[in-house]
């Protein structure tokens, strides 16, 4: 059985997988008072800029 933990990209996909959970943590988004968990990570410094998304807005979904 081949294992990918020896290849290199795997390596890096783990220390960068690392270091966005140390920075950033899972998001919330709210809609109509109902609290979501999409399946991404956020950052406290992007909310804001997100949150601007024209989409979102039209949608009435704020990143918590």
């Amino acid at each position: 059985m081949l294992s990918t933990l020896e290849f290199s990209t795997f390596k890096l996909y783990s220390e960068v997988f690392k270091l966005i959970k140390k920075k950033c943590k899972k998001a919330k988004a709210m809609k109509e008072g109902k609290v979501l968990k999409p399946n991404f990570w956020k950052s406290e410094l992007a909310i804001v800029e997100v949150n601007s998304n024209v989409n979102l807005k039209n949608n009435n979904i704020i990143l918590v």
